[in-house]
């Protein structure tokens, strides 16, 4: 698999040894450090110098399902997660997958003790949060590779409804290198989506579990463009799985889509408003899909065009249907990274078939697709893309509508309050204050007790009868321009 690029392989769960902790229960010995299997994986040293040897970059599982540690010895304390990172250096692991079903959730504490060893481990979050923005505007993600799905199952349905998830996180700028998302491991070659024993199932007698090639190619091609990791789900003992499988898998230029980075992890950029029914979404049971769906990735220039090309960007068009489409993209208005396309002037090249297509006219790429079946193409453009110019600033908020409904008299302290629906007392004083035709204006003392509590009062301002108790009147300012300034 060297040639390809697939250079790690995990050890999922099923390595520890259950029930081998203190209580009798979980897999952590007293001070937290984890137990193995010993039946099954000898000398995990030994194993892990061996991938090396190969060239292979060895990983391992943490926080694991079967029989799930919420012992004592992890349940509040932080000896697991020391005894964890200090195993996963000890045996020699280079990536460590933390999943969600035991105790030990806290991925930003897994990340500091790693970083804490000096030893480069690929930190993998599975289901324990996921990227966001603090208040200066900076991506926080402790992981290098975070889940975004449900776990995946060789079906359309899984595949669409997957993929869907990690778009929020690729179109919202969360993702690149060292933080990408990825919608579960590939299913391309799997041939028993249900092993004995397993616990969700996916098939019934009635609704298979099971991916033909055209669909996956369209799974191979969608984890492609969306920069997710390449994780091979299937048996790679299995020589005629690996054979069928290999046409896809070894795409080197559908993973050169995935592996290039120019800025862009790859984004949804249209989609039908109307759907389709998958029958099995994974669990036997049905879902409904978009009918198509386009996306798209800004890719470097490749060498080989730089002499002429100014912009390039990989396409995806996927027929959702279970009927003949056709599926098209406009050039000039969807699809970020590309220069124009309009005079016939932008190459295309169909990458999951290694072909040249013929060049673009009208500035439209389209094609009649098979049920499931997906066009993954390369363009380029002469002519250098033109990121579109920000939206203009959002106008400044007009002043806070604020309707008083007046208090018993209004007289010295009493003057009423917001009505119901209306900006806050705080937000109406500030608006009559800044009202011109407003005099004056004065927060009551927050210790004042009388009727209507601490607030605002326009004090002698527009009193439209001097003569009367003088400045002991009120007034209610109401900075709606339709309404008049209302005396007590």
């Amino acid at each position: 698999m060297h040639c390809c690029r697939y250079n790690h392989a995990g050890i999922d769960d099923g390595w520890q040894l259950c029930n081998s902790g203190p209580e009798g229960t979980g897999f952590h010995n007293a001070s937290g450090f984890p137990m193995v299997n010993t039946s099954k994986f000898p000398d995990l040293r030994q194993m892990t110098a061996f991938a090396r040897s190969l060239g292979v970059i060895p990983g391992w599982y943490a926080n694991n399902c079967h029989c799930a540690d919420h012992s004592a010895t992890c349940s509040g304390h932080e000896a697991c997660y020391t005894g964890d990172v200090a195993a996963t250096v000890t045996y020699g692991f280079a990536s460590l997958k933390v999943d969600a079903c035991g105790v030990q959730k806290n991925v930003s504490d897994y990340a500091e003790r790693l970083n804490r060893t000096g030893v480069a481990v690929l930190l993998e979050n599975c289901h324990e949060g996921t990227p966001h923005v603090d208040g200066s505007g900076n991506v926080v993600c402790p992981m290098n590779l975070f889940r975004t799905s449900a776990d995946i199952r060789p079906t359309f349905g899984a595949i669409i409804t997957n993929l869907l998830t990690v778009d929020k996180y690729n179109s919202g700028g969360l993702t690149g290198p060292s933080c990408w998302a990825y919608p579960d491991m590939l299913e391309v070659g799997v041939t028993v989506p249900q092993p004995p024993g397993a616990v969700h199932h996916c098939e019934t007698p009635a609704v298979p579990c099971r991916l033909n090639a055209t669909e996956w190619q369209t799974h191979f091609s969608a984890w492609a463009i969306n920069s997710a990791p390449l994780v091979l789900g299937m048996d790679l003992t299995d020589p005629q799985a690996v054979d069928a499988a290999w046409p896809v898998i070894a795409n080197p230029e559908v993973i050169a889509v995935n592996q290039q980075w120019a800025g862009d992890t790859g984004r949804l950029v249209s989609q039908s408003s109307s759907t389709v029914a998958a029958p099995n979404c994974g669990h036997g049971t049905p879902c409904q899909i978009p009918r198509w769906l386009v996306y798209a990735k800004r890719l470097p220039v490749p060498a080989a065009d730089a002499s002429w090309a100014r912009s390039t960007t990989a396409l995806l068009l996927i027929n959702g249907a279970d009927t003949v489409a056709h599926v098209a993209a406009n050039l000039s208005t969807s699809v970020p990274g590309l220069g124009s396309c309009t005079a016939g002037t932008c190459q295309v090249r169909d990458v999951a078939a290694r072909v040249a297509m013929p060049n673009i006219t009208g500035g439209v790429l389209g094609a009649t697709l098979p049920p499931h079946a997906s066009l993954l193409a390369v363009i380029s453009s002469p002519y250098p893309w033109t990121p579109p110019s920000p939206p203009p600033p959002a106008p400044p908020a007009p002043p806070a509508s604020c309707k008083w409904i007046p208090g018993a008299g209004l007289k010295g302290s009493d003057i009423g309050h917001p009505e119901a629906g209306s900006a806050s007392k705080e937000a109406c004083c500030a608006a009559c204050a800044a009202d011109s035709r407003c005099k004056a204006a004065c927060f009551r003392p927050a210790s004042h007790t009388g009727p209507g509590g601490p607030g605002c009062h326009m004090k002698a301002a527009l009193d439209t009868d001097p003569g009367g108790a003088g400045d002991a009147d009120a007034v209610v300012c109401i900075p709606e321009r339709s309404q008049n300034h209302n005396k007590a």
